[in-house]
């Protein structure tokens, strides 16, 4: 059996990362949302654009913030 994930981790939104994967994982995300929300999509007349779920469709301003005590 071959297992094949279109991304670097297994596990989609249910994944564990260490820290640098965090932070890799939050830039990706960052990327995807900002090259879909402008998608231009030709259609023909009687067609419908229904865009499909992806797995980032439920993570919305997700962000890192640091605290480092002196």
């Amino acid at each position: 059996m071959l297992v094949l994930f279109s991304n670097e981790y297994y596990g989609g939104l249910w994944a564990t990362f260490n820290f640098d994967g965090l932070q890799k994982w939050i830039e990706d995300l960052k990327t995807v949302k900002s090259n879909t929300k402008n998608t231009n999509v030709d259609l023909k007349t009687n067609e419908k654009f229904l865009k499909a779920s992806d797995q980032y469709s439920t993570v919305e301003n997700i962000g890192e913030i640091w605290y480092i005590s002196k």
